[in-house]
């Protein structure tokens, strides 16, 4: 129903670790229209190349669920910025996005449990590997993920004892010295951030696999 019909989820909305019916409510009079406009779909598709551009036909189409995008791309050709993968494909983009010079080092970053790069393409090569795949996306949860050098090296995870915190990285493949200095110095980042209150924080970099 949630796809279908315009709902609002009245107050208390929060249901996470709470068992039962979620609420629901009626949202016809916020406005919103039953069906999308053409606009609305190209609207769509320039706020998802926003976020995750450059990106297929394919990947738009995988992250949103909406079919007949491969039109809506060629209407918005005018106004998106072209590109190629190593294969050929074309990924598109806005005209206006940055464009970083390739050998651009891209930083370390923790990210969250789900977090939308991860599932954000129909080729999620580009992130992780098929293997690495496997170890982060289990049954139907998405672990939290260290990226090196712009793809998943390795995952995390944080405990609470008391006054001490500890984060504490999986990595998934070989991490080079100069890597684990800079997963140290993030992780020490993230975890003052998650539990500033805390009176020792730990930060624990397994060995590489």
């Amino acid at each position: 129903m949630q796809y279908l019909r315009p709902l609002v989820h009245p107050a208390p909305s929060g249901t996470w670790n709470v068992r039962g019916a979620t609420p629901f409510a009626c949202a016809g009079w916020t406005g919103i229209r039953p069906q999308a406009t053409a606009e609305d779909v190209r609207q769509m598709v320039r706020r998802y190349l926003a976020a995750f551009g450059p990106a297929s036909v394919s990947d738009a189409r995988a992250w949103s669920g909406v079919g007949g995008l491969r039109e809506v791309f060629d209407q918005l050709r005018p106004e998106l910025r072209v590109h190629a993968d190593e294969s050929g494909r074309e990924l598109f983009d806005l005209l206006d996005a940055p464009a970083p010079q390739e050998d651009l080092p891209a930083p370390v970053r923790l990210l969250p449990e789900f977090d939308a790069p991860l599932l954000a393409y129909a080729d999620r090569t580009r992130v992780m590997t098929d293997e690495v795949r496997r170890q982060v996306c289990v049954g139907a949860g998405v672990a939290a993920t260290v990226l090196v050098d712009g793809t998943v090296a390795a995952t995390w995870t944080v405990s609470r004892k008391g006054a001490v915190a500890t984060l504490t990285v999986h990595p998934l493949r070989h991490l080079p010295p100069a890597a684990r200095d800079e997963i140290e110095t993030e992780s020490a980042r993230l975890l003052a951030f998650i539990h500033p209150d805390a009176e020792e924080r730990r930060i624990h970099l397994l060995r590489s696999a």
